[in-house]
């Protein structure tokens, strides 16, 4: 079976909207400020440099590994800011089609609360 982008894209929102209940369960409200990071594995500087011109307002590192084939992996964050979970869906759905349109895979994303 493949695994289809729309199926990798729900289940990241499913697992987004999880983190959101959980936050809350610890207190988390919409005027708290919460921190998130992200990561992406790109194959290519190519990759890498396309995601990083998407996400230019972002504070962005990029780790390369390997030798003969590298591989590529690019973090951020937001800083601290007051989210809903209707806006951390739709940033997290932005992400995700931002990997997708520089050929990148979004890795996920977690919380930090100041």
């Amino acid at each position: 079976m493949t695994y289809s982008f729309e199926e990798f894209r729900i289940g990241h929102l499913v697992r987004t909207a999880a983190v959101w209940t959980r936050l809350s369960e610890l207190g988390t409200t919409e005027e708290s400020l919460v921190n998130f990071d992200f990561s992406f594995s790109a194959p290519s500087k190519a990759a890498v440099e396309a995601l990083k011109e998407t996400l230019s307002t972002y504070p962005i590192e990029v780790q390369s590994r390997g030798f003969l084939k590298k591989r590529y992996t690019v973090t951020g964050s937001t800083g601290a800011i007051a989210w809903n979970e209707a806006q951390l869906l739709k940033w997290v759905d932005y992400l995700i089609q931002a990997g997708q349109d520089a050929n990148c895979k979004f890795e996920g994303c977690g919380a930090n609360a100041p």
